[in-house]
């Protein structure tokens, strides 16, 4: 097992864009875009990358064509250095700590992951397909540096798994020219965690594979707090 995780707190801002904003669409059907973007508000060169400043990112799209993109770092977000429109809100960046989950803990919970296993011939990364791969997917992920970090809660009623889960449109990024796709699959559901210490590691460092691209950012609200979108437990 890797060390304890850090007993410092992480860093969490939003940027907000406002519906049918064009510069936002233009961008953010771009991942490798939105990974520039955010980015921009972390010290560049060397010994300066995304796992160096542990940052993970999630952007949505909402029902009113709104976006968010939302950030979590180790290192304290600079926002002086974005390059957004005036249009755009970007608040604040709030400190975040995990250090109150404890063993026992149910919690709900929402996951964008990018669910793909190792090809057998080239090693490359192939997309899994279908509800029953991706749960067997998340499943997998509740072991974590060779031990359990959680559970996904159980249904009562079904006896099955209590995580929704939908399959998303292939995202698209281009990257040196090239054009590729990611396989894209949100989770939420409750669990329960089994050992603080490896859930707070999946907390700050994602879970699965494409985190500079937006996925295997884990946020988490508590099980009381059924309004609104789930943010970064406190």
């Amino acid at each position: 097992m890797t060390g304890e995780p850090s007993d410092e707190h992480l860093w969490l801002f939003r940027l907000r864009m406002p519906p049918r904003d064009r510069e936002a669409a233009k961008r953010f059907s771009d991942l490798h875009q939105v990974h520039q973007l955010t980015m921009h508000a972390f010290p560049d060169g060397p010994g300066n990358t995304r796992e160096d400043h542990q940052v993970l990112w999630r952007a949505d799209t909402h029902p009113d064509t709104s976006m968010t993109l939302l950030v979590q770092s180790r290192t304290r977000p600079d926002l002086s250095r974005l390059l957004v429109p005036a249009s755009w809100a970007v608040d604040q960046p709030r400190p975040v700590s995990h250090q109150h989950l404890r063993d026992g803990d149910r919690i709900r919970f929402q996951l964008r992951a990018n669910p793909t296993k190792r090809s057998h011939q080239d090693r490359k990364r192939v997309g899994l397909n279908g509800p029953d791969a991706h749960l067997d997917w998340l499943l997998r992920h509740q072991i974590h540096d060779h031990g359990q970090a959680f559970t996904v809660d159980t249904d009562p009623y079904t006896g099955e798994p209590a995580v929704a889960i939908i399959s998303e449109p292939d995202r698209p990024c281009r990257k040196g020219g090239r054009p590729f796709h990611f396989r894209s699959t949100t989770f939420s559901g409750t669990l329960t965690i089994t050992d603080h210490n490896r859930f707070r590691r999946i907390l700050e460092k994602g879970i699965g594979p494409a985190k500079a691209y937006g996925f295997g950012f884990l946020t988490t609200a508590p099980l009381i707090n059924r309004s609104g979108p789930l943010a970064v437990s406190q």
